[in-house]
């Protein structure tokens, strides 16, 4: 049985032979050795955050005062962590 990797390289051989069309391997990702490296990581969207207009509008925020909404979602965590704590058990 071959490994995972000759299988990968199989199928992407039947892909070509297909004429499905790939994505090109630049030089800079090629190993010493003839391996490749895995696709560049994708940055993902940057979100900045007002906390100050979400407290004004009543939202919870990190390290805000206490409130009793922010005691009520507390004690139904805790709950919860308590519930899937005793069913890994």
């Amino acid at each position: 049985m071959s490994n995972l990797i000759e299988q990968a390289a199989q199928r992407l051989e039947q892909l070509r032979r297909a004429g499905a069309t790939l994505p090109d391997v630049k030089p800079s990702q090629r190993l010493p050795g003839g391996g490749q490296t895995a696709a560049p990581a994708v940055e993902s969207r940057r979100v900045d955050l007002n906390f100050e207009a979400m407290a004004a509008a009543g939202v919870l925020i990190p390290n805000g005062p206490r409130s009793l909404l922010g005691d009520q979602f507390r004690v139904i965590k805790r709950c919860l962590l308590y519930t899937s704590d005793a069913a890994d058990e």
